[in-house]
C-alpha cells in the first residue's frame, strides 16, 4: 500500500466483524463501494484493511483455497457469510466470538 493519505482514509471506514449486525454489514460494504468509486486501486487488499481480526483471520485462510480476484467476488463471499444462518456462527466457532 503505497499510498498512506489512502490507507489513512480507509482506516477511517467502519470495520467489519462477527459482532456486526446484517445493517452494518450493507453500511460497511457501502462505505467500502462508495470508497473505490473512481479509485483505481487494489480493492481487495485496501478491503482486508477494515475487517477486525476474527473476519481477517477467516479472510486469509479462505483466500488459500478460494482466490477471490476482484471487489465483487469478495462481496459475494462475505454476504454468503453475513447473511447465511450457519456462517457466521461457523466463523465465530473457528476464529472467534461475537461477543
Amino acid at each position: 500500500m503505497a499510498n498512506l493519505t489512502l490507507l489513512k482514509e480507509v482506516k477511517s471506514l467502519p470495520k467489519l466483524s462477527l459482532a456486526s449486525s446484517h445493517l452494518e454489514y450493507f453500511e460497511w460494504e457501502e462505505s467500502l463501494d462508495d470508497f473505490f468509486y473512481g479509485h483505481r486501486l487494489s480493492e481487495i487488499s485496501y478491503a482486508e484493511e477494515t475487517l477486525a481480526n476474527d473476519i481477517f483471520y477467516w479472510w486469509i485462510d479462505y483466500e488459500k483455497i478460494n482466490s477471490c480476484e476482484t471487489w465483487s467476488d469478495m462481496k459475494a463471499v462475505l454476504q454468503d457469510l453475513f447473511l447465511s444462518p450457519f456462517g457466521r456462527k461457523m466463523v465465530a466457532d473457528a476464529y472467534g466470538s461475537t461477543s
